[in-house]
């Protein structure tokens, strides 16, 4: 389970401990702007299963959207769910084959899981606006995270706070968290 009722201030970054939890999840390839769709289908896929969720849900960021074209970004968007509905969630997928045929029309590149994301220290940073903007505000945890003598642990995430579709055309509000790790040196 997730630790998403305490959150930073907005507009400041703190580290915030988030306890490990598993998550169904709809693996995408696509543009990280277009997260209101597939968001609908992984939740009208929970809903077919009769399968609850334990908290907001969550996006898993692997690819620079700076570096990687916006057709390559490969993402997670994910619902927590307790021990037992990740049971039921796994073994309909494993019985499916990955529920691939579910998953839309590209089965290479999108399709259901559960996932197992570990406990974790964050870079925590609560974001609203103009999801166009979020750039700043991922500099910012960048920036918090070096200057504090951390490093990035692993993909992004963004914990939606309001799910993606339903706020204004473009508009967002979620948590930013970056896994941080003390620097090697």
């Amino acid at each position: 389970m997730t630790k998403h009722d305490t959150h930073p201030e907005p507009g400041e970054v703190a580290l915030m401990q988030v306890e490990g939890f598993s998550a169904v999840s709809l693996r995408r390839a696509g543009p990280y702007w277009k997260l209101s769709g597939p968001l609908t289908e992984l939740r009208e896929f929970m809903e077919k299963l009769g399968l609850d969720t334990s908290g907001p849900p969550i996006g898993v960021f692997y690819d620079d959207p700076e570096t990687t074209p916006q057709e390559e970004t490969r993402y997670h968007l994910a619902y927590p769910v307790q021990d037992e509905t990740a049971e039921r969630a796994r073994a309909f997928i494993d019985a499916t084959a990955g529920a691939r045929s579910l998953a839309g029309s590209d089965a290479g590149s999108s399709y259901f899981e559960v996932l197992e994301l570990p406990p974790t220290e964050t870079a925590a940073l609560e974001f609203q606006g103009a999801g166009s903007d979020s750039g700043p505000a991922y500099e910012k945890v960048q920036q918090w995270v070096a200057a504090r003598g951390r490093q990035a642990s692993g993909p992004p995430r963004e914990v939606y706070l309001a799910e993606p579709g339903t706020l204004p055309r473009g508009q967002v509000h979620l948590i930013i968290q970056q896994p941080v790790a003390p620097r090697e040196r």
